[in-house]
């Protein structure tokens, strides 16, 4: 799930509510296509493609991954520690394409961060 539309490529309306974990629910208003540049362990960048992200702009300040649906739509298997979760495509011998490490309570996807210096 994003709150971020320009995220979002192929955006069709989509409607609907989430459900979150406290039980409430927040108003879905599309879905489409998401193009994420992650890191696997050893610091090499890994683009995945991310089908049927749900646009939720009332979500927060986070983009959130579902696990269960992941593994649910066959292309990923999970595996995991208590400090980082491997992603592979497609079985437990597949290329890891996605990591994430324990921050705090949460599990954060490592992302290519973008940034550019410039010398005066």
């Amino acid at each position: 799930m994003t709150n971020t539309p320009d995220t979002l490529l192929n955006r069709q309306t989509q409607t609907g509510n989430v459900r979150l974990g406290d039980d409430s629910s927040i108003p879905v208003e599309g879905k489409g296509t998401v193009n994420l540049m992650g890191v696997i362990p050893g610091g090499t960048a890994s683009p995945i493609v991310l089908e049927n992200v749900l646009y939720v702009p009332s979500l927060g300040n986070a983009n959130l991954f579902s696990w269960c649906a992941a593994q649910r739509s066959g292309s990923f298997y999970l595996e995991g520690t208590r400090d980082d979760i491997l992603i592979r495509k497609g079985n437990a011998n597949g290329k890891i394409v996605l990591w994430a490490k324990l921050e705090g309570l949460d599990y954060v996807i490592q992302t290519v961060t973008e940034s550019a210096k410039t010398h005066y």
